[in-house]
C-alpha cells in the first residue's frame, strides 16, 4: 500500500539547496530511523488483522456500518473519514420508563417451566429487565431458595452503555452481582472493548481477569493494553489495570505495574501521551505529561522533560476557574544548561486571567518572565513568541456600555533583544482611558469627548547614552495627559454620506529628568483636527454565468487638514511611525500614538466595488485609492520620511471568492511619481474542506525600503489516502536565496489509533549574539482512542502556519 508515494521522501527530500551546509546526513538518518520504526508498527499493526480476526466476536453485530446507520432514525452517530462504522446500540428504555421500572423485575421466554420452590426453567429468547439492566440469552435457570441465576447460550449482560457477553454466567439477585467466564466486553461511549477470561460484575464496578483490550473495531487490534487485573468504575469514569503491557500490533511496547485511564470524557489523574522528539539543538527530547484533576473547575499538569544534551527540565501549569475569572499559571525550570555552561538556570513564568464583573465590567492580565533571551529560541521550536525583541506584560480594567466606556491599563515590557538603549520602550504606570458620545436631540451632530491619562516610566543608565540625547530629552518621564472633544455630524442617505467633523488635541505634559535646553517641565500643546468624509453609494443587478449578483461602486473622498504647531521639545514616549498599507488611506493621523501630531492638509480619492449573490455573501472586493497633499509637511519624525511628495503611491486591492472553495487576495503598491513598485503581495487559497487546504503567498517590498524582503510562503492539507494526511509549510526568503521555516507532517489515523510526525527546519536566532544558525527537529505524537486525550502540539503549531486550518 506505500508503492504509491514516499512520505520519507516528502520529509527528508523536499529540501532546499540552501540547506545543504546543514548536517544533511546526520539527520536522514535520524529521520530515517524513525521513519522505519513507524512503518514496522504500522505494518505489523494491520499484519494482526488475519491472526486477530474475530468473525465470531459477539459485539461484532454492535459495530455498524453506514448503510446499517442510514436505516436508523435521527439522531444517529456521524463516521469520520478515518473510520467505516461506529459501536452503536438504539436504547431500550426512554428516561420515564426506565424511572417507573427501575424496581420492578420481569423475564419473559418463548417457554417457561416453573416450579414454586425448586428451580424454574426458561427458554427460547430469554429476557431479563431490571430498570436499565437488560440481560439476554437462550436458557435460564432461576433458584428460588437461593435467589440466584444461571444463565447458558448467548448470555450478554446490558447495562447503562456497558455490555458483556458470554456463553455462560450467574447472578445473584440478593448481591447484585454476576459472574461470566471467556467473555467479552465493550463500552459504548468511549469504544473500549476486549476479551477477558472472567468478569464480575457488582453495581456500577466491573472487574476482568486476565484481559486484552482496544478500542479497535472487532477483529482489528491494532493496538492491545493486555493487563492481568482490569478495574472499571462506570459511576467515577475511570479504570485501572494491574501488570499492564501495551502492544502495538503484536509488538509490546511499554510495561507497568498499574495504569489508570478514563472510559468516558470525565477528567481523569494519570499520564498524558508523552512527547517524543529529536533536534539538532537539544538532541533526544522525551517528555511525559501527568495531569492532576484536582476539582470540577481546577486541575494542574507537571511534565519532566528529558533533553539528552542540555540536561532535565520540568514543567508545570495550573488552570483555574472560579468566582473571581478563569485563567491558568504555568512555568518551566532548566537547571543548569549542560550545552551553554553560561546559563546556571533557566526557566519562564507565565500568568493569564480573565474576567467579567456583573455584565459591563471586564479585567484581563497577562504576565510573562524569561530567564534569558535565547530561552524560547532554545527550548520551544512550536512556540510563537520566538524571535521577539521583548515580552509584554500588562494588566487592564473595561467598562463598556452604551455610549460610554472606561479603562484602566498597566504595562509593562522584558527586553530581550540586546537593542539599543534608548529603543527601549516605555511602561505605563498606569494609563486611563474615559470616553462618551452624546448625540445632540433632534440634530445630525454628536459630541464626544476622550481623555487619556498616563504615566511613562523607563529605567535607562545614563552612563550609557551621550549628552546630546539627554538634552533632546531621552531620558525624560512623567505625566502626558490628553483631552479630544469632537464634533461630528451625518449628513448620510440610503445612496451616500456626507461626514465632517471638528476635534481638538489637548495634550499636557508634567516631566520629570527633562533636561531638554530651553523648555519647561510642564508643557501644553492644543492642535486642531479637521475631516470631511463623503462619498456615493450605487448599486446594480449583474448576471454572471447565469448567476445573479447585485454590484456596488462606491467613489469616496477623504479630506484632513492639521494645521502645523512646533512641537520638538515635546518627548516621544509612544508616537511611531505607520506601516505603509492601504488602511492608512482614510486616516487622518499619520503617527501612532499622540506625542506627535503630523501637519497635513490632504484629500483622499477612493473607488472601491463589492460584488453580493442573492444571499448577500460578499464574493468580490476591489479597492483602489491614493492621497493627494496640497501642502508639504513640516513634523518629521524619521529620516527618511518623505514630507515634499505631492501624492502618495497608488493602493489597490483585489479580493476574490467568485470560484468555489477558491479565494485570491492581492495587495499593490506603486509609486507614480517614478513609477516604481514599492510592494506587492499575493494570496491563493483553496480549501474545499478542512482536509483539503492548499496556499500559496508572494510578498514583495524592494531593497529602498527599511525592511528589504521578497519572500514566499506555501503550505497545504491533504489527504493521501482516507486514512493518511500531509501538512507541509514553507516559508522562502528570495532574496537570501535561503528557507526561513520548512515544515512537513504526517498523520495516520484509523478508528483506534492517530500517529503525527513532524520534520522542522528553521533559522534560530541566537538573541545574544544577534546572528542566526539553521536547526532541525523530527517529533512524534501517538494517540489510542480510548485511553485519553492527545498531546496535539504539531496540530496545534500548523494551525497557525497554514491559512485556514484550525481543526
Amino acid at each position: 500500500m506505500y508503492s504509491n508515494f514516499s512520505p520519507y521522501k516528502i520529509l527528508c527530500t523536499l529540501q532546499h539547496e540552501q540547506l545543504k551546509p546543514l548536517k544533511v546526513f546526520a539527520f536522514k538518518r535520524c529521520c530515517l530511523a524513525i521513519w522505519l520504526a513507524f512503518f514496522i508498527l504500522l505494518s505489523l499493526a494491520q499484519s494482526v488483522l488475519a491472526q486477530e480476526n474475530a468473525p465470531n466476536s459477539k459485539i461484532a453485530p454492535y459495530w455498524l456500518k453506514q448503510a446499517q446507520l442510514d436505516l436508523l432514525p435521527d439522531p444517529k452517530p456521524i463516521l469520520s473519514p478515518q473510520c467505516n462504522g461506529v459501536f452503536f446500540q438504539a436504547p431500550t428504555l426512554d428516561a420515564q420508563q426506565e424511572k417507573g421500572a427501575k424496581e420492578q423485575q420481569s423475564i419473559s421466554a418463548d417457554k417457561a417451566l416453573y416450579e414454586a420452590n425448586g428451580t424454574s426453567t426458561f427458554e427460547g429468547h430469554v429476557v431479563l429487565q431490571q430498570g436499565p439492566q437488560r440481560i439476554t440469552s437462550d436458557r435460564l435457570y432461576y433458584h428460588h431458595t437461593s435467589n440466584t441465576i444461571e444463565l447458558d447460550g448467548n448470555v450478554i449482560f446490558n447495562n447503562d452503555g456497558l455490555l458483556i457477553a458470554s456463553e455462560q454466567a450467574k447472578h445473584n439477585a440478593n448481591e447484585e452481582s454476576s459472574e461470566l467466564n471467556d467473555a467479552e466486553f465493550l463500552i459504548f461511549e468511549s469504544g473500549l472493548n476486549g476479551r477477558a477470561k472472567s468478569i464480575s460484575l457488582s453495581e456500577n464496578e466491573v472487574n476482568v481477569q486476565h484481559s486484552r483490550m482496544t478500542s479497535c473495531p472487532p477483529g482489528e487490534e491494532h493496538w492491545l493494553l493486555k493487563s492481568s487485573e482490569l478495574h472499571l468504575d462506570q459511576e467515577k469514569g475511570w479504570g485501572y489495570a494491574k501488570h499492564a503491557s501495551l502492544h502495538i500490533g503484536q509488538v509490546p511496547i511499554m510495561y507497568t505495574p498499574y495504569f489508570t485511564f478514563p472510559i468516558d470524557d470525565r477528567r481523569k489523574s494519570g499520564f498524558l501521551y508523552p512527547s517524543l522528539g529529536n533536534d539538532s539543538i537539544n538532541g533526544a527530547d522525551v517528555s511525559l505529561p501527568y495531569y492532576f484533576n484536582i476539582a470540577p473547575n481546577y486541575d494542574a499538569t507537571l511534565t519532566p522533560r528529558i533533553l539528552s544534551k542540555r540536561g532535565q527540565q520540568l514543567a508545570g501549569e495550573f488552570r483555574y476557574l472560579n468566582r473571581l475569572g478563569e485563567g491558568k499559571l504555568g512555568g518551566d525550570y532548566l537547571g543548569q544548561d549542560q550545552l551553554n555552561p553560561l546559563y546556571s538556570e533557566r526557566k519562564q513564568v507565565q500568568w493569564q486571567h480573565e474576567a467579567r464583573f456583573q455584565e459591563n465590567w471586564f479585567f484581563n492580565s497577562r504576565y510573562f518572565y524569561l530567564s534569558d533571551p535565547d530561552y524560547l529560541d532554545d527550548l520551544d521550536s512550536f512556540s510563537s513568541n520566538t524571535n521577539l525583541g521583548y515580552v509584554e506584560r500588562n494588566a487592564r480594567i473595561d467598562y463598556f456600555k452604551q455610549n460610554i466606556y472606561f479603562s484602566l491599563l498597566a504595562q509593562d515590557f522584558q527586553v530581550l533583544d540586546t537593542i539599543n538603549t534608548l529603543d527601549q520602550p516605555y511602561r505605563l504606570a498606569p494609563q486611563m482611558n474615559t470616553g462618551i458620545s452624546l448625540p445632540v436631540k433632534n440634530t445630525v451632530f454628536e459630541i464626544s469627548f476622550a481623555e487619556q491619562l498616563s504615566r511613562f516610566e523607563r529605567d535607562i543608565d545614563t552612563s550609557t547614552i551621550d549628552a546630546v540625547a539627554i538634552s533632546n530629552g531621552e531620558i525624560s518621564t512623567g505625566l502626558r495627559n490628553v483631552f479630544i472633544p469632537t464634533l461630528h455630524a451625518d449628513l448620510s442617505g440610503a445612496a451616500y454620506f456626507f461626514k465632517p467633523a471638528a476635534a481638538v488635541h489637548i495634550r499636557n505634559y508634567r516631566l520629570e529628568n527633562y533636561q531638554a535646553l530651553d523648555t519647561n517641565e510642564d508643557i501644553h500643546r492644543s492642535i486642531p483636527i479637521y475631516t470631511l468624509d463623503s462619498g456615493l453609494i450605487f448599486e446594480r443587478e449583474l448576471n454572471l454565468q447565469q448567476n445573479a449578483y447585485t454590484q456596488t461602486l462606491e467613489p469616496r473622498i477623504f479630506l484632513v487638514k492639521i494645521p502645523f504647531k512646533d512641537q520638538s521639545d515635546i518627548p516621544n514616549f509612544d508616537s511611531a511611525t505607520l506601516s505603509s498599507n492601504d488602511s492608512q488611506l482614510f486616516r487622518a493621523l499619520r503617527y501612532s500614538g499622540h506625542d506627535l501630531i503630523g501637519d497635513t492638509e490632504q484629500g483622499t480619492v477612493g473607488l472601491s466595488s463589492k460584488l453580493y449573490d442573492n444571499t448577500q455573501r460578499e464574493r468580490a472586493d476591489f479597492s483602489l485609492g491614493q492621497i493627494f497633499y496640497f501642502e508639504d509637511r513640516k513634523i518629521l519624525l524619521e529620516a527618511n520620511e518623505d514630507t515634499l511628495a505631492e501624492q502618495s503611491p497608488v493602493f489597490a486591492s483585489m479580493q476574490l471568492r467568485l470560484l468555489q472553495n477558491w479565494f485570491f487576495k492581492q495587495g499593490v503598491e506603486w509609486n507614480s511619481d517614478n513609477n516604481h513598485l514599492e510592494q506587492f503581495s499575493t494570496l491563493v487559497s483553496f480549501k474545499s474542506d478542512a482536509n483539503h487546504i492548499a496556499n500559496f503567498e508572494y510578498r514583495y517590498r524592494p531593497e529602498s525600503s527599511n525592511i528589504a524582503q521578497e519572500e514566499t510562503r506555501a503550505s497545504f492539507v491533504w489527504p493521501l489516502h482516507h486514512r493518511w494526511k500531509a501538512l507541509s509549510y514553507w516559508n522562502f526568503d528570495l532574496n537570501q536565496h535561503s528557507t526561513i521555516e520548512l515544515a512537513s507532517g504526517l498523520e495516520y489515523e484509523n478508528c483506534c489509533l492517530v500517529v503525527r510526525v513532524l520534520n522542522q527546519k528553521w533559522l534560530r536566532k541566537i538573541s545574544s549574539t544577534n546572528s542566526y544558525e539553521s536547526a532541525n527537529k523530527q517529533s512524534l505524537e501517538l494517540q489510542l482512542k480510548g485511553l485519553g486525550n492527545l498531546n496535539d502540539q504539531i496540530s496545534e503549531y500548523f494551525k497557525g502556519k497554514i491559512h485556514g486550518y484550525n481543526i
